[in-house]
């Protein structure tokens, strides 16, 4: 086998309009921010993030937590979470806060087929499923409930030491877990990072 470098010309990052999401220095100080990129790699928009308290739980301050789930709308207006934040939010275009929906929500954050709402992950075990006009939940989907509707499907255990039970297929549940980074909920080790909806 050959391996090769890539080509000068596959390496190119393809011309068109870019959507920068992270913290970056404005003023002196690191400020929660997106950036609209023109295709000639000009800001053209900034919207600065923040957090306001959600119920009785205080925001981290913003060096402590980052953007982690975004979507823009074809308004100008963007849904996000933040990595260690207290909320999912939308803000305007002028960075004008428009909802704030309280909760661990994190990692990501995907528009449903028509636009009208966004799926995200929320807390430990849900996929949350949140109306872009209102911020009201729509839906949740627990991941104890997917596990209990489907005791046969085995991909939601895929860090659970199983036996080695070649040729039997024992399809063994209650086998010890893995250790790692993961959360523990009712002892079942979950840490997701993405949901996307299918297409009807």
């Amino acid at each position: 086998m050959t391996i090769s470098a890539a080509s000068p010309r596959s390496r190119r990052i393809r011309p068109g309009w870019r959507l920068l999401a992270g913290a970056f220095t404005i003023d002196g100080s690191p400020v929660n921010t997106m950036l609209l990129m023109s295709p000639d790699n000009r800001i053209v928009h900034r919207w600065v993030l923040d957090e306001i308290p959600a119920g009785h739980i205080e925001p981290r301050p913003a060096f402590r937590k980052f953007v982690h789930g975004v979507e823009i709308l074809p308004d100008g207006s963007v849904i996000f979470a933040f990595d260690g934040g207290v909320s999912l939010q939308r803000f305007d275009r002028c960075s004008q806060r428009v909802w704030s929906r309280p909760g661990a929500f994190h990692h990501t954050v995907t528009f449903d087929e028509r636009r009208e709402s966004v799926w995200t992950l929320g807390s430990i075990d849900r996929f949350v499923n949140v109306d872009v006009t209102t911020g009201e939940v729509l839906r949740e989907v627990r991941t104890g409930a997917m596990i209990a509707a489907n005791p046969e499907v085995d991909i939601l255990e895929l860090r659970r030491k199983h036996p080695n039970d070649l040729g039997t297929n024992l399809r063994n549940t209650s086998g010890e877990w893995l250790r790692g980074n993961d959360f523990v909920w009712q002892g079942i080790v979950l840490h997701y990072n993405e949901v996307e909806p299918l297409s009807a």
